[in-house]
């Protein structure tokens, strides 16, 4: 197992079963006080032997590094154990009042810092620890570090291509101000109409939603911004950003076919309308069909040299005359609920 959840889940269920420790849980440390090491390990997930239920009871402790049980760990970067935790000096009445016993805690650390803790406990009996037990949970717990560091970095390296991508988003708008904010709107209502959809690739709809228009760097500004209607020869220059977008990312083998498949195919049309290729109904790819009609809603809502904005009002009323047309119309009505569902009060949320 890579996933840092899924090995601790494992890991606490396998070292009770073959320890004799009752319950045992992965905690995340937070410090609100990084100064003086003070703040509060907050239950991640546990595992209790059936018939125990005193674990909700240690959901979010408070912390001291250096001090009580987790704190010393962390401090020390070593494994503690506590044979009797209600004969011990450092303990406190609240936790013993839960007939808490013997404690095995081991340290974990995330980029040479302080991350949480693996702790195992006995309550009401105490438990035999033995050298093997100590040095089978420290082996899980330096495990488990090591699949908090892959997973650090993956979120790094999507953060980063996140951001990336979003930088070639907004520097399309900066070729047409009359569409700023573009990029930020049709990610994020793309991602939500794929949501409601149920869509498998949320992280294609994304990339896709973001590098939609990336053939646009190569059409003229006299053709990109020209306030008038285009004519034949500069209109088939316009259509020809989407084979030049999907050419400038085949060969980027990140990029998943669902976000290439939006670059290329975003200006087809249910009834064979679009271009560059004519496609007709389910011809076209679901996913190029979902953000058609997100890109078509924001187009609606600015303004552009050749028109100005419309009303959300009646951007509604044109996406559901286009539906079956020239747009999907399962995917307008899941928009539509989607944009028109009521915002919870705030005193509901």
């Amino acid at each position: 197992l890579d996933e840092p959840t899924r090995m601790a889940q494992r890991a606490l269920e396998t070292l009770i079963d073959l320890t004799g420790f009752s319950a045992g849980g992965f905690y995340r440390l937070v410090l609100e006080q990084p100064q003086e090491g003070k703040g509060f390990v907050e239950l991640l997930l546990g595992y209790e032997r059936p018939g125990d239920a005193r674990l909700g009871h240690f959901a979010r402790l408070p912390v001291v590094l250096g001090k009580g049980f987790m704190g010393l760990a962390l401090a020390t970067k070593e494994v503690q154990h506590i044979e009797d935790y209600q004969t011990w000096e450092g303990a406190w009445p609240s936790l013993q009042a839960h007939e808490l016993r013997t404690l095995l805690t081991a340290p974990l650390f995330l980029k040479g810092a302080p991350y949480g803790a693996l702790t195992l406990a006995s309550f009401g009996r105490k438990a035999v620890v033995s050298e093997e037990d100590s040095a089978l949970l420290e082996a899980v717990a330096r495990r488990l570090e090591r699949a908090l560091e892959r997973a650090a970095h993956l979120e790094e390296i999507t953060r980063t291509r996140e951001d990336a991508l979003r930088a070639l988003g907004l520097g399309l708008e900066l070729r047409d101000l009359e569409t700023k904010g573009h990029t930020d709107r049709v990610v994020a209502l793309t991602e939500a109409l794929g949501r409601v959809l149920g869509f498998p690739d949320l992280e294609g709809l994304r990339t896709g939603a973001y590098l939609h228009d990336l053939g646009k760097l190569a059409i003229p500004d006299a053709i990109l911004l020209k306030p008038g209607p285009l004519t034949e020869a500069e209109w088939r220059i316009m259509q020809s950003h989407c084979d030049i977008g999907f050419g400038m990312l085949e060969n980027l083998g990140f990029l998943s076919q669902t976000a290439r498949n939006i670059v290329r195919y975003h200006h087809e049309r249910m009834d064979g309308s679009g271009y560059p290729f004519g496609l007709k109904g389910e011809e076209i790819p679901l996913e190029a069909r979902i953000f058609a009609v997100v890109d078509v809603y924001d187009a609606l809502l600015q303004s552009r040299p050749y028109k100005p904005a419309w009303s959300q009002e009646e951007a509604l009323m044109e996406l559901k005359r286009q539906a079956g047309k020239t747009l999907d119309a399962q995917v307008v009505e899941a928009f539509l609920a989607l944009i028109t569902q009521p915002v919870p009060s705030r005193s509901a949320s």
